[in-house]
């Protein structure tokens, strides 16, 4: 008798234990609904106006929630303080891998190619673009208040500001890949390795194939631009992710480099009778990887090809940077230890276990440059709960409000490029801009500190095309820092002074082996 009792209360307690796992699933999960729609873009209206929901123009004679418009639109059209308009297009991918409305992506793909050739009012270079697509990581979506997006419209806006400092004088598009950078809401903790796997997922099948197409779009109307006006307009690209989102942009760099050149001498065909190694190209212009949330082995034939013997072309830009922080317990901590559970499984890994455990950027062999900053770490603004009535239900937000998502604001919890404070009149400008480009040099921060890019050995070829930087805790003080004012001001001016500039447009295919 007391067998079965112990038999009964052991099937009760797994019952019980069964019924707590579903009720925690069911209660956490993050919905897998498509979150932009595709109805015609509003007139541009501030960023401002968005940030605080106000009422705007919605193209049809009256006035509603800024926010309420956008969530039924993938394009987003804003205008600038010096009157420039600039582009956000959103584009969503599904757990799958694959893009969730092809309609979305075929608009947002329409209207970059529109405003490249065409302009935007109160732009007055054209034809011609600069293309910023972002890919968020963990705990993000497409939501329009979103942080990261609404990060992300504040850094676009930077770059307007900020064109005198690059050769390309046209208007800036973003793209905004969104996918499930959760998969619960209450425990997302809990889901680190679920949208680890889903991101490499995504990033081996949709997601690679969208970026690039991405990349061969740019490749296209740059071509198309360079010819039409003589080289002297031009269509620039860069691809930044965060994350998980850095790894799904690897996955994408990883098939178009490594799996077209790969041999021991790393991702390019080598230098031979004297000459410098052909010029490495990307997706697009550049390509940055911010705490990226990948295990740095993935990386090796790009550090391969730093040591392949020969040097780089003079012509040679940075073409890949890697952004990591030593202050990310994320990547830096959890992340080895969630893989030293997978290496015990794998023991062909183990003559390699430390590239294979470790994140990229926290690896020191393949760690090639570090950021300096001596100033102090700026403060985000802390997060308060949507409570005014009359906003709520003109913006329609009450599921939100139930489900404790609503953020008070649609803006970004950093100031970059909006008051207070305002940022210095000489703020993400470089004065080494020649060095920059040659993967060093400083760009000034808010105060009087700047931001230094720097190699760690001298030794290093300066024309080299990868980087790997480690930034401090007072620069990115976090996994998801990647906002802080002075990294953004940072990769502004880095990415003004290191995309090509005028030129006639390059053969399709101007790189050939060696013979």
């Amino acid at each position: 008798m007391r067998k079965k009792a112990i038999t009964e209360d052991s099937m009760r307690t797994q019952r019980i234990c069964g019924v707590l796992v579903l009720w925690l699933v069911v209660a956490g999960c993050a919905s897998h609904e498509q979150y932009r729609k595709t109805a015609a873009p509003i007139p541009p209206i501030n960023v401002a106006d968005l940030e605080n929901r106000n009422p705007v123009d919605n193209g049809q004679g009256g006035k509603e929630c800024s926010e309420k418009l956008f969530r039924g639109r993938s394009i987003e059209k804003f205008r600038a303080p010096n009157g420039e308009v600039f582009t956000v297009g959103v584009i969503e991918l599904s757990d799958d891998g694959h893009i969730k409305d092809v309609g979305q992506r075929d608009e947002v793909f329409r209207e970059l190619r529109r405003v490249t050739l065409k302009g935007e009012s109160g732009t007055e270079s054209y034809p011609g673009a600069v293309l910023v697509t972002f890919v968020h990581g963990w705990h993000h979506k497409a939501k329009v208040c979103d942080e990261n997006l609404s990060c992300y419209r504040r850094v676009l806006e930077g770059l307007v500001m900020r064109k005198g400092d690059r050769a390309n004088k046209g208007p800036v598009f973003g793209i905004y890949i969104g996918w499930r950078g959760d998969s619960m809401h209450k425990y997302s903790a809990l889901s680190f390795y679920n949208r680890k796997a889903a991101a490499q997922h995504v990033g081996s099948l949709g997601g690679r194939d969208l970026l690039l197409e991405i990349g061969q779009t740019h490749k296209e109307l740059d071509r198309e631009v360079r010819t039409a006006s003589g080289g002297t307009r031009f269509v620039n690209a860069v691809t930044v992710g965060h994350s998980f989102g850095g790894a799904l942009v690897y996955s994408a760099v990883e098939a178009l480099e490594v799996s077209e050149y790969q041999t021991k001498h790393g991702v390019g065909y080598p230098a031979c009778n004297g000459a410098p190694k052909p010029v490495r190209a990307g997706i697009g212009d550049l390509v940055i990887l911010v705490n990226p949330a990948f295990e740095a082995y993935r990386y090796r034939d790009f550090a391969n090809d730093l040591e392949a013997p020969g040097s780089y072309s003079p012509e040679q830009r940075p073409v890949l940077l890697t952004v990591a922080s030593t202050a990310d317990d994320a990547v830096g901590k959890a992340f080895p230890a969630g893989r030293w559970l997978w290496i015990l499984w794998h023991p062909w890994a183990w003559k390699d276990a430390a590239a294979q455990v470790t994140g990229l950027g926290h690896y020191a062999p393949y760690t090639t440059h570090q950021l300096i900053y001596e100033g102090p770490q700026e403060k985000p603004v802390e997060p308060a709960k949507l409570t005014d009535p009359k906003e709520i239900a003109d913006c329609e937000l009450h599921h939100e409000i139930d489900a404790g998502l609503a953020r008070d604001t649609c803006g970004c919890s950093y100031h970059v490029f909006s008051a207070p404070p305002q940022a210095a009149s000489n703020a993400g400008k470089s004065d080494t801009p020649s060095a920059l480009a040659q993967g060093a040099g400083s760009v000034h921060s808010l105060n009087q500190f700047d931001v230094t890019l720097k190699p760690l050995s001298p030794s290093l070829d300066r024309h080299a095309p990868f980087i790997v930087a480690s930034a401090p805790g007072n620069l990115i003080s976090g996994h998801n820092d990647i906002y802080n004012p002075n990294f953004v001001l940072f990769l502004i001016g880095f990415i003004n002074n290191t995309m090509p500039g005028p030129g006639e447009a390059k053969p399709a295919l101007d790189i050939t082996p060696c013979r």
